[in-house]
């Protein structure tokens, strides 16, 4: 627990873990939605529906696999042995849930999507929630903290490159061989299912030795300790009342980042008109953009902390989405102007968001003298996700409610066959609703009190506190009420 700086080794390996979660996350977020209705020919809103009911049910167990997990107690880890056991059937469900075949009838193949698409998010959070849990762990360090979450997410979005991209590469390939729409979709899931067992089986193996340190300690306390119940140690993190802020904050800015994420696809097929090969070579183009511009958000956020650099980011992410509410996405450049602000904006909330959550542990153990990690971190994806639920259904009603036509898969011409009011529709959920949702969210983020300083006041009062000297709460009393 109070190490300082991890190896090497188990840096690397930590972002080799977030392979599952890239891999799960991307495709699902940027690709299942237009998969359903364009690929599958699922009815618009059928298809948003079995998207919500998935990302409810992630936001349901998330809590229940933080509690267990701290509740694991093994030689090698409290975490790590979750991940080994669910990475293999995390691959295998990607696999699944892109395979189509000839159903019955129209509730077949919705039941068949639906079960998947829960069951993929099930396995997804028995890995996601313990590989998060497992930072605060291992180390105590404001800026360590950070340095993981970046070598993960670094490593993520050089990942994103094949996952955002790869798929328009594989489809375009497989069109080219004359194998049909649904051939190609079929082996973009066995690949990127494949692609993250063998990555993040190799993390694990790196990090296996991660939890050695903290484990004794958390064997030591479980010796004397009264096992309470998840529900009373819930509403014990709740009683806090920072994380109450992040959590909100969490749940209403991704609730607007989902749209986009989701809607991007739409936007370049069949507004800005843009081929396989176009879209492949846009997300190559932001992968870069990040890789770049990432290591310098991280010093940014080492040096002056997390807030006051996403507050930077997000304000041009509401402008840009103002503007081309009003002047829409005519062309590949519109597509890329708007992308660069926006990227800024989710770079860093993606990067750090958990890292809020992790923040009030140390709150925690100074009031109370416990530790919950997997319940504080599965407590704010839990929110993350019934954002991501909430926007989720209202994009698949809305693009049912614009008359989006799912029969119509063209590129080439700006309007792509979809009536002008689809395309304004389109226009309207990457836009126009993220633009209002980031300014809530910017004005939530205004009132979050912990900054780095204060942050390590509190640890410094936690190390005299257990120690058994006198410690003083001046300076951050006000992020403990």
């Amino acid at each position: 627990m109070e190490r300082l700086k991890n190896p090497m080794q188990t840096r690397i390996g930590y972002g080799l873990c977030s392979s599952s979660d890239i891999v799960v996350y991307d495709l699902f977020y940027i690709y299942f939605l237009f998969f359903l209705t364009d690929i599958a020919k699922v009815n618009p809103l059928h298809a948003g529906i079995i998207m919500a009911i998935a990302v409810v049910w992630d936001a349901i167990d998330d809590p229940f696999i933080g509690s267990f997990s701290d509740n694991t107690i093994t030689k090698s880890g409290r975490r790590i042995p979750w991940m080994k056991a669910s990475v293999i059937p995390v691959g295998i469900m990607v696999c699944l849930v892109f395979q189509t075949f000839d159903f019955a009838n129209t509730w077949a193949q919705v039941l068949y999507f639906g079960v998947g698409a829960v069951l993929l998010k099930l396995f997804y959070t028995m890995y996601v929630i313990p590989f998060f849990a497992l930072a605060p762990e291992i180390t105590a360090s404001y800026n360590e903290r950070n340095i993981l979450r970046f070598v993960s997410m670094y490593w993520g979005y050089m990942l994103l490159l094949l996952v955002s991209s790869g798929p328009m590469v594989i489809w375009e390939w497989a069109d080219g061989m004359g194998f049909e729409d649904v051939t190609a979709w079929s082996l973009i899931g066995v690949i990127f299912g494949a692609g993250s067992i063998i990555l993040s089986g190799i993390g694990i193996i790196l990090i296996r030795n991660s939890e050695k340190d903290s484990i004794q300690k958390v064997i030591e306390a479980k010796k004397t300790e009264i096992k309470q119940a998840m529900f009373k140690v819930w509403a014990e993190c709740l009683k806090i009342r920072v994380y109450r802020k992040v959590l909100l904050w969490i749940g209403v800015y991704i609730a607007g980042y989902s749209i986009i994420n989701t809607v991007i696809v739409y936007i370049m097929t069949h507004a800005a008109g843009m081929s396989e090969s176009q879209q492949a070579i846009y997300w190559v183009w932001f992968v870069i953009f990040t890789v770049v511009v990432l290591p310098i958000v991280t010093a940014l956020c080492n040096k002056f902390g997390r807030r006051p650099v996403m507050l930077a980011c997000m304000a041009p992410a509401i402008f840009t989405g103002i503007l081309f509410w009003n002047i829409g996405f005519e062309s590949v450049a519109s597509v890329y102007i708007f992308s660069i602000f926006t990227c800024l904006s989710q770079m860093t909330f993606f990067t750090w968001y958990v890292s809020y959550a992790f923040d009030c542990i140390e709150i925690m153990e100074l009031k109370t003298g416990e530790r919950h990690e997997g319940a504080m971190t599965s407590l704010a994806t839990m929110a993350q996700k019934v954002g991501t639920a909430i926007s989720m259904l209202f994009t698949g009603w809305y693009l049912g409610f614009v008359g989006y036509n799912e029969d119509i898969y063209e590129y080439g011409e700006y309007g792509g066959g979809q009536s002008a009011e689809a395309i304004q529709g389109i226009t309207d959920l990457i836009a126009l609703f993220p633009a209002i949702i980031f300014a809530v969210s910017c004005l939530l983020l205004v009132f979050y009190p912990i900054s780095k300083k204060k942050y390590e006041l509190l640890c410094t009062a936690l190390e005299n506190k257990k120690a058994g000297r006198k410690y003083s709460t001046e300076g951050f009393a006000d992020i403990l009420r």
